[in-house]
């Protein structure tokens, strides 16, 4: 959680990461390592379940407003949280700077019942699993990621399978490399990162396929997109180290280029575990 240096005015929490962090290490974009943005999820929660009493399993309205770029010396964040009326605010900002804000969100006070999956139950799982009948080379994924600028060591290669469907897909996330720590968090970074990595199925949906067909094929990116928010993540337990994620694209804005998706995560036996809805994702030059 962080080291806790609150005071009587602000609950506040400071972190300190290096290259040395293999998840600072293993995730790179455009050569330059910096902080997952799942991992603010984390973050917020366990810092957040230590300062309250109860159990606590919403996060919304997450933006991401600035990466957390970690260079040779330590980069020293500090995370300070607000309580309203319904909800816990927080913002992690630059511990040298309270103006630098890199991002912010909401988390829901007390346990929320999430929303079960509207299509995937332990009943009709097969029957999904035949719809996305497609199946893709994960390698391939980590291949387009690359020409995106995104360089994701072995502990962030969590995509195992991957499904398309006509409108949905299917993806296996599961750890390729198991770190120290992967019983340590609700939301493991690694297997979080890997659900939200997955939308890369449908944003270059007919790259994957021409590559499937000829892996030695010229990849050409007209557009890149990085992540953007969340509406709203709901999980019922931890993440285990193996489960599956439900994705759909949501109807597009016509006045926006940004791209948006809900995932459902179930587990091995078919059951949801947690909804993220409305991830979005937006068009970026350079960091």
């Amino acid at each position: 959680a962080g080291e806790n240096i609150s005071t009587f005015y602000q609950q506040k929490y400071r972190f300190v990461f290096d290259k040395n962090n293999y998840f600072i290490n293993d995730h790179r974009f455009e050569k330059q390592s910096m902080l997952p943005g799942a991992a603010l999820v984390e973050m917020a929660i366990v810092a957040a379940n230590s300062a309250v009493d109860e159990l606590l399993n919403e996060v919304s309205d997450i933006q991401w407003l600035a990466p957390v770029v970690v260079g040779e010396e330590p980069k020293s964040l500090e995370m300070a949280f607000n309580l309203e009326a319904d909800f816990i605010h927080f913002r992690l900002y630059d511990a040298t700077n309270l103006l630098h804000i890199f991002s912010e969100g909401k988390i829901a006070k007390g346990e929320v019942n999430p929303p079960l999956s509207r299509e995937v139950s332990p009943e009709n799982f097969d029957a999904v699993y035949a719809r996305c009948d497609n199946g893709i080379d994960a390698s391939l994924c980590y291949q387009l990621l690359a020409h995106y600028g995104l360089e994701y060591g072995d502990h962030f290669k969590t995509i195992q399978e991957l499904r398309l469907g006509e409108q949905e897909l299917l993806a296996r996330i599961a750890f390729n490399k198991i770190p120290q720590d992967q019983r340590l968090q609700n939301l493991h970074v690694c297997l979080l990162d890997g659900a939200l990595q997955a939308v890369i199925g449908f944003i270059e949906k007919e790259t994957l396929v021409a590559l499937a067909a000829d892996p030695l094929l010229p990849i050409a990116i007209t557009r890149r997109l990085l992540p953007k928010s969340i509406a709203k993540l709901t999980f019922t337990a931890p993440l285990p180290s193996t489960f599956w994620v439900h994705i759909h694209q949501r109807a597009s804005d016509a006045q926006s280029n940004d791209l948006s998706f809900d995932i459902d995560i179930i587990d091995m036996h078919g059951d949801s575990i947690a909804r993220i809805s409305d991830f979005a994702l937006a068009p970026v030059n350079k960091v």
